[in-house]
């Protein structure tokens, strides 16, 4: 091995990283509120609250946990 060459073991990924869940989300409970109005639907699982139009205003709805 030539000098300042390092075969190190590792495989560069910290374990722990990313808050325990998958992807970066926050999970399946939780409420979307609507930022122009206030009105409040349950989250659903796999869509993203900025996603949801609120169904009495049509404002944009943001994630409150």
């Amino acid at each position: 091995m030539a000098a300042g060459q390092d075969q190190g073991t590792g495989s560069g990924q910290k374990y722990g990283c990313g808050g325990g869940r998958a992807r970066g989300g926050r999970g399946p409970q939780g409420t979307c509120i609507c930022s122009a109005c206030g009105h409040q639907v349950p989250h659903q699982a796999g869509v993203p609250c900025r996603e949801v139009k609120c169904p009495q205003c049509g404002g944009a709805m943001i994630r409150n946990d």
